[in-house]
Parts: structure tokens; C-alpha cells; sequence
């Protein structure tokens, strides 16, 4: 069995809306409403281009299936004993209009 959701560019997956068949213009609109709510219209970065949403398919697991997750070491992004870091600097402070 298969599921649709819709990707967001900036929210990820939108978990709160499931459909059983690739969702309809209108289904996708409704949920591109929701994400503007959340999220706004575009990103910062780029902020005369609306956010992306894309449909992605996913499988349903049955009642006996268990997820297959391949073994593999944490990365620095995730890992919890990252090192600290430090910064400093130095500077001084001169009044506008000298």
C-alpha cells in the first residue's frame, strides 16, 4: 500500500495530512495554505521565490514488517559529543561621522 504526502522546502514532510492517492491540485493547495501559515511565503535567502512542495510516495508497513535501517556511525551534524568551540575577538568602538 502507498501513501502521499506533501514535502515542503522549509516545514520537510507535512505529517499532518495523509492521502491514500497523489492529492489533487486543490488537496495540494489546502496544504500549501497550511505551510504558508507556518512558515511564510518564501525564504529569506531568496525572498522573491516562493517556497517549493514536491508529492512524495511512501509504503506502508504491515503489521509484521519491520523497517530496515542500515547501520552507520553518527555524523558530526547529529553527533552529541561535539566538541566546544570557542570564539573571541577584539575591536573598538568609534562614534558616526568620524
Amino acid at each position: 500500500m502507498k501513501v502521499y504526502l506533501v514535502r515542503h522546502q522549509a516545514g520537510n514532510v507535512i505529517h499532518e495530512f495523509v492521502f491514500a492517492q497523489v492529492p489533487s491540485e486543490t488537496q495540494k493547495v489546502a496544504v500549501e495554505k497550511h505551510c504558508r501559515q507556518l512558515y511564510g511565503v518564501s525564504h529569506p535567502k531568496t525572498p522573491g521565490e516562493p517556497y517549493w512542495t514536491r508529492v512524495e510516495e511512501r509504503d506502508v508497513l504491515g503489521p509484521d514488517e519491520v523497517p530496515v535501517v542500515p547501520d552507520q556511525g553518527l555524523s558530526v551534524v547529529n553527533k552529541a559529543t561535539t566538541e566546544k568551540i570557542s570564539i573571541s575577538g577584539a575591536g573598538s568602538v568609534t562614534p558616526s561621522g568620524q
